[in-house]
């Protein structure tokens, strides 16, 4: 599973974009905890510079997560 989500940090940016409800953001330990059974390949909150348009850009906080269903043994 591949999953970028903002991070309950974007409510401290300036000029942020986003959910303004942090009940709709996620950070790795809440992650962690929504998807255990899954191996973390990644699992990190960053600050990122997004450009996605005339009002989608600046520095971003988000949770960054790569997954997969554990290998069969």
């Amino acid at each position: 599973m591949i999953m970028e989500a903002y991070s309950p940090a974007q409510l401290e940016m300036p000029g942020k974009g986003g959910p303004p409800d942090v009940e709709w953001l996620i950070d790795p330990p809440t992650a962690r905890k929504e998807f255990a059974g899954l191996d973390f390949e990644l699992l990190q909150e960053v600050r990122r510079d997004v450009d996605e348009g005339q009002y989608h850009h600046g520095t971003s906080a988000t949770t960054q997560m790569l997954a997969r269903r554990p290998l069969a043994e």
